[in-house]
């Protein structure tokens, strides 16, 4: 079957690579996948909570001296209980050729020749200068500080890294056992070979350098406008002996961005989660001749809504979640204060809107709400504003009367009024955290 082929003017390779302008070849419609790079306000700041390392007894024991004397927003309870932190967050942009297989020959070891079939992506990595910075702005009269967000600056703190791509590649995918039928996860870790490298140099273009994720790491990716196809490095990736059955494929690429989400642990420390991109395949897989199987970009779609239920989860598809909200007294506008998992069941439906439907307040909205620096009263008063959908709690919060808006968003799909599911979004690929 014919190949679209790499045809680009070759770049200089030094101990240190530097990424220069190159002639970009014009791919067929829809070859050459780009992924454009999108910056969310989530990836820029974190949700409010808690002031990491600082024990309870400690602003216990800094409060006692100042708790009748100052308001309880200058205490140090009240300045560390509800801290949201900036960051300066940069994204590249990810554009790839059709994940392939091929046969080679290789040696092991022992140096005997071996056949084998590796499966490998031809992918450019492209530095379009897409970011968030924050500059501060304080207000003497109120004193008050704010971070106003920067898009696009022209250049970030050099620590972030903004000019780099430290890239790992994780492949994975679903095999079904022809007994029982049941599936089985398997997961891939990316190979480095030089040798195989030069193969597939050959079969794509001789022309064109093709850099593995150490030679990637090795290179400074030069910024070029988005609004144009200039620049960028190419490089190949490569995974060996998977399994010839392997279907429901996903491919998770970390590196294309420094943007971290926090999560606060049941014994309050913190875990960082890294925005990596999820690339969805699917195949045959019928193990006979790998080479000439067409590996489909997406996602295999049915008319069976429990069965494209079990296929969205062998993907990992995020289900839908539930969002905390305070509303300012004043303005009426809300500001995102938690989100936790919707909790499905069986039938797809959410456990913990169903509680909120009955008036109960379930433990991982409560916990939202204490991570965020809000403690509800045995008071709180639960109002369900849409069955199913939204919700509204009152509380008096530290002496203050307070609104709380809490709702069951969708991500990628919801369910239908007949039973099934829809999906929302495209679901060729997504971004996650983890």
């Amino acid at each position: 079957m014919s190949k679209p082929r790499l045809v680009l003017a070759a770049c200089c390779v030094a101990a240190l690579f530097t990424t220069s302008a190159q002639a970009q070849k014009s791919f067929a419609p829809g070859v050459l996948k780009v992924i454009k790079p999108v910056i969310s306000g989530r990836d820029a700041h974190s949700l409010p909570m808690a002031l990491p390392g600082i024990s309870q007894e400690y602003i216990d024991q800094a409060d006692k001296t100042q708790w009748n004397t100052i308001d309880d927003t200058d205490t140090l309870r009240g300045q560390t209980r509800s801290v949201i932190f900036h960051r300066d967050v940069w994204q590249h942009e990810f554009s790839f050729l059709p994940l392939r297989q091929l046969n080679v020959t290789a040696s092991n070891l022992s140096g005997d020749l071996k056949a084998k079939n590796i499966w490998y992506m031809v992918f450019r990595v492209r530095n379009t200068g897409t970011n968030v910075s924050h500059e501060l702005i304080e207000d003497p009269k109120f004193g008050t500080i704010d971070y106003e967000p920067q898009k696009n600056v022209k250049s970030l703190d050099p620590i972030t890294l903004s000019d780099r791509f430290f890239g790992s590649f994780q492949l994975s995918g679903w095999v079904q056992d022809p007994d029982t039928g049941e599936y089985r996860e398997l997961t891939y870790a990316d190979r480095v070979s030089p040798k195989i490298g030069k193969i597939i140099r050959a079969e794509e273009d001789q022309g064109q350098p093709l850099l593995d994720k150490v030679q990637l790491a090795q290179s400074i990716l030069e910024r070029y406008p988005e609004s144009t196809d200039e620049g960028g490095t190419w490089g190949v990736v490569v995974w060996y002996n998977v399994n010839p059955a392997l279907d429901f494929v996903s491919l998770k690429i970390s590196g294309l961005t420094n943007a971290y989400r926090m999560e606060i642990n049941p014994d309050k420390t913190i875990t960082f989660e890294n925005k990596t991109l999820q690339l969805n395949f699917y195949r045959p897989g019928d193990g006979i001749d790998q080479a000439d199987d067409q590996i489909q970009y997406g996602i295999p779609l049915t008319d069976d809504p429990r069965e494209q239920m079990e296929i969205a989860r062998r993907y990992h598809l995020p289900g839908p979640v539930i969002l905390g909200e305070v509303r300012d007294a004043d303005s009426l506008r809300t500001k995102l204060i938690f989100e936790t998992d919707a909790g499905l069941n069986e039938d797809f439906d959410s456990t913990v809107a169903a509680a909120l439907d009955k008036g109960q307040i379930p433990d991982s909205v409560a916990t939202g709400f204490v991570n965020a620096g809000f403690n509800l009263g045995s008071d709180a008063t639960l109002v369900t504003k849409i069955p199913g959908q939204q919700w509204e709690i009152k509380d008096t919060v530290d002496g203050k009367s307070r609104a709380f808006v809490i709702k069951l968003q969708p991500e990628f799909w919801e369910k239908d009024i007949d039973g099934g599911i829809r999906f929302i979004k495209s679901l060729d690929y997504l971004w996650v955290y983890e």
